[in-house]
């Protein structure tokens, strides 16, 4: 959570936020379709969420 901090302290404009689980669980998900025989989309979205100086505060609680 530097970015976070930086942010905080205004170091920094902003940063991004993935989430690893989330994708794991999605990929496993589309694994599991496919194998089987399901049609799986080539692109799949997963979240990201901007952290600004607005939020940042907000997502250190919630994560």
């Amino acid at each position: 959570q530097p970015g976070i901090k930086a942010i905080q302290a205004g170091k920094l404009h902003s940063t991004s936020a993935q989430f690893p689980r989330e994708i794991g669980q999605i990929a496993a998900q589309k694994m599991l379709a496919h194998l089987r025989g399901e049609e799986v989309e080539k692109d799949v979205k997963v979240r990201v969420e901007l952290i600004t100086a607005e939020n940042a505060e907000q997502f250190l609680e919630a994560n």
